[in-house]
């Protein structure tokens, strides 16, 4: 449960068309939850973790 939370801290909340497909007692659980707008991708993952002089660069 605590990973759940951890992960729809940084991702938001589901989406109702998720929610749709989640059996009942989890959707129950999850639409109880505090909701989370999430980050963005930017947020995420800034372009300083993909250093252009990186090996994979190298590689194209």
């Amino acid at each position: 449960i605590d990973q759940w939370n951890k992960v729809i801290e940084q991702l938001g909340t589901p989406s109702p068309e998720f929610m749709k497909k989640l059996q009942p007692t989890v959707r129950n659980y999850v639409e109880n939850r505090p909701k989370y707008a999430g980050l963005t991708f930017p947020k995420l993952f800034p372009d300083c973790l993909f250093p252009a002089d990186s090996e994979h660069n190298k590689l194209k």
